[in-house]
C-alpha cells in the first residue's frame, strides 16, 4: 500500500478529499510555508510524542532522546551515498535538537559518481555529523579481481540466457514474458553470486585494528583506510547503515534487467558487506519496483525485514516520491518495541507520521531573484544571445530557452488547458518529457524528479533551478542560516546537469530522516 496522499485533480490547488487522513483528525496539517517545512524535525518530535503518547501509550520522542545521549548515539556508513542525505538528515536531526557533536559519527560514506564524490569530499572537511571521515570510490574496489570476473562471467551467462528466451517469445516460441524472463533468472543470479561471495569473501572483523582489515582507496586521505572502521572507544550505541542502492533496472523509467542489469553485481558485493560488518541495523531505499524479497532471503539469517512504504506526501509535503525503505534489524540485537509490533510498523509509521498536504508544490520554490536572473543569463548566453534583452532588459525565461525547450512549454501547456487549468496555474511539469506521456502534475504536487528533469512552473512562468530541485528533496541552501545545508557553498562550483542528476537521484531528506527517527525511538536491545 502507498502512502502517498489524494487529492482531487479537478481544481488548480490541492483540495482534500472528504475523506479525512490522521493528521487531519487531530488537527496537525502539513507545513503551510517552505519556513514551516525546513523544521520538520520539530514537528517530527511533536508528532513522536503526542501521537505516540495517544495511540501508544509512548513517548517516542523520550525514546529518541534518551538514545541520542553521549556514550551511546548512532555510528553510521552509507554506500550510494550521492550527496549524502543520511549524513543531511543526521545532521539536520542534531542542529534541531542541539545534540553533542559526538552523539552521532559518520565514519564514511561512498560514491562511484564524480560529482558526488567532490560533494562528499566537501562533506568530509565540515564539522559535526553531516561529516565522514572516509570517502570512498567504486564498491567494487572492496572485491578481488578473481571474484569480481568470476561474477562477471556468471551474470554474461545468465543473460545470454534470458536473450535466448527472449528471442524465442520474439518468434513466438516462448510464451514467457520478458519481465518475467528477467525476473526468474536474476533471482537464480543473484542466488549463484551470493553462494560465490560467500564463499571467496573473508568475513571481515569488526575492528579496523586487525591485521587482515580490508584496505581500500580513501578520497579523503589519499590513502587505503579500512572499508569497516571500529567505532570510537567506548561505544554502546547503535551501529547502522544505509544505502540508496541504484534503481535503474527496477524502474519503469530504466532498462528493466532487474538483478541482471550492471547495477547487480555492486549490489551483491554490498548485500555480502552487511553480513560482514555487524552493523545492528541497516536502511535500503529504493524504488517501488525493486525485489525487497530476493534481498531479505540473502540476508534471513542475520537480519530481519520490515519494508516501509514512504512518499514526502505522506509527512504533508507537496512532493512526489514513493519509495521503498527496507529496515533490516539484527536478529542478535534489535527488535521493535511492543507497542510498534501491536500494529506492525507500517501501520505505526502511518500513525505517527501521517498528515495532509495543504500547500502547492510550486511554494517550495523560492530561489533568490539574482539567482533567477542568472540562471536565465547563463540560458541566453548558453545559446549566443547577449546577457539582457533588447534595451538592457533582462530576458524572460522563455525567450532565453532553447526553440525545443519552448515547444516542449507550449505543448505542456496545451495539456494544461486541455484539462481545464488557467495558463499560470500553480502547477509543476516536466518538460523533458513528452506532454503525451508524462503531462503536468495536476494535484499541484512537485513531479517525481529524475535524473534528466527540467521542471517548468506554469504560475512562476520559469525554469525550476536546479539548486531548487535540491530543495524539493529537503535540501535547506535559502533558509535559516543555522540550519542552512553544508553543501549550499559548493553547489555554484557543480554544472547544472550534474545538479539535477545529483537530485533526481538523491533521497528526499525528511523522508530518510523520518525513518531514521523511527527507527531508533521504535526498537529495543534485544533480551
Amino acid at each position: 500500500m502507498s502512502l502517498q496522499c489524494d487529492f482531487d485533480e479537478s481544481f488548480s490547488s490541492p483540495v482534500r478529499r472528504k475523506r479525512k487522513a490522521d493528521g487531519e483528525l487531530d488537527g496537525i496539517s502539513g507545513p503551510r510555508s517552505h519556513a514551516e517545512a525546513d523544521a520538520w524535525v520539530d514537528s517530527t518530535m511533536k508528532l513522536l510524542r503526542d501521537r505516540g503518547l495517544r495511540e501508544f501509550g509512548v513517548d517516542f520522542a523520550d525514546r529518541l532522546l534518551q538514545a541520542l545521549q553521549p556514550g551511546t548515539g548512532i555510528c553510521m556508513r552509507s554506500d550510494y551515498s550521492g550527496l549524502g542525505g543520511p549524513e543531511e538528515a543526521w545532521w539536520q536531526i542534531a542542529k534541531a535538537l542541539r545534540l553533542d557533536h559526538e552523539v552521532i559519527t559518520c565514519q564514511r560514506c561512498s560514491d562511484i559518481d564524480a560529482a558526488a564524490q567532490y560533494v562528499l569530499l566537501h562533506r568530509s572537511k565540515a564539522s559535526g555529523c553531516s561529516r565522514s571521515c572516509c570517502v570512498l570510490g567504486d564498491i567494487r574496489e572492496r572485491c578481488s579481481d578473481g571474484v569480481l570476473q568470476a561474477l562477471e562471467s556468471l551474470q554474461t551467462d545468465f543473460l545470454a540466457e534470458a536473450n535466448r528466451i527472449c528471442a524465442r517469445g520474439n518468434s513466438g516460441e516462448s510464451c514467457e514474458s520478458r519481465d518475467a524472463v528477467y525476473k526468474r533468472l536474476g533471482k537464480q543470479f543473484v542466488k549463484d553470486a551470493f553462494g560465490l561471495l560467500v564463499q571467496e569473501m573473508p568475513v571481515m572483523p569488526a575492528t579496523s585494528s586487525a591485521p587482515d582489515q580490508v584496505q581500500v582507496p580513501c578520497l579523503s586521505h589519499n590513502r587505503s583506510c579500512p572499508a569497516f572502521p571500529s567505532p570510537q572507544q567506548g561505544f554502546s550505541g547503535l551501529l547502522c547503515s544505509v544505502a540508496g542502492i541504484i534503481c535503474y533496472d527496477f524502474s519503469p523509467m530504466g532498462a528493466g534487467k532487474r538483478f541482471l542489469g550492471n547495477s547487480a553485481i555492486p549490489f551483491l558485493i554490498w548485500a555480502r558487506e552487511r553480513l560482514c560488518s555487524q552493523e545492528d541495523f541497516f536502511v535500503v531505499e529504493c524504488v517501488t519496483n525493486f525485489d525487497d524479497e530476493t534481498l531479505a532471503e540473502l540476508l534471513a539469517d542475520s537480519y530481519q525485514m520490515h519494508t516501509l512504504r514512504a512518499c514526502p506526501s505522506l509527512f504533508g509535503l507537496p512532493v512526489t516520491r514513493d519509495r521503498k525503505y527496507m529496515v533490516f534489524l539484527a536478529r542478535r540485537s534489535l527488535v521493535w518495541c511492543d507497542a510498534v509490533n501491536s500494529v506492525g510498523p507500517q501501520e505505526a509509521f502511518r500513525k505517527l507520521f501521517a498528515r495532509p498536504v495543504v500547500m502547492r508544490g510550486d511554494e517550495l520554490l523560492r530561489a533568490p531573484d539574482a539567482a533567477v536572473h542568472d540562471f536565465v543569463s547563463s540560458l541566453a548566453v548558453a545559446r549566443g544571445l547577449p546577457e539582457s534583452g533588447s534595451g538592457s532588459v533582462a530576458w524572460s525565461c522563455y525567450l532565453a530557452m532553447s526553440p525545443a525547450n519552448r515547444q516542449s512549454v507550449r505543448d505542456h501547456e496545451q495539456s494544461l488547458q486541455a484539462a481545464g487549468f488557467a495558463e499560470q496555474a500553480a502547477v509543476l511539469t516536466n518538460i523533458a518529457q513528452r506532454a503525451s506521456h508524462m503531462g503536468p502534475v495536476l494535484s499541484g504536487f512537485a513531479p517525481a524528479l529524475l535524473r534528466s528533469s527540467l521542471l517548468w512552473s506554469f504560475r512562476l512562468r520559469r525554469i525550476v533551478l536546479p539548486a531548487e530541485h535540491l530543495e524539493l528533496q529537503g535540501y535547506s541552501l535559502w533558509g535559516n542560516e543555522e540550519r542552512r545545508s553544508v553543501v549550499s557553498d559548493v553547489l555554484p562550483s557543480l554544472r547544472s546537469s550534474s545538479l539535477r542528476s545529483l537530485a533526481g537521484n538523491a533521497m528526499h531528506i525528511q523522508s530518510i530522516g523520518s525513518v531514521l527517527m523511527f527507527v531508533v525511538s521504535c526498537t529495543v536491545r534485544q533480551q
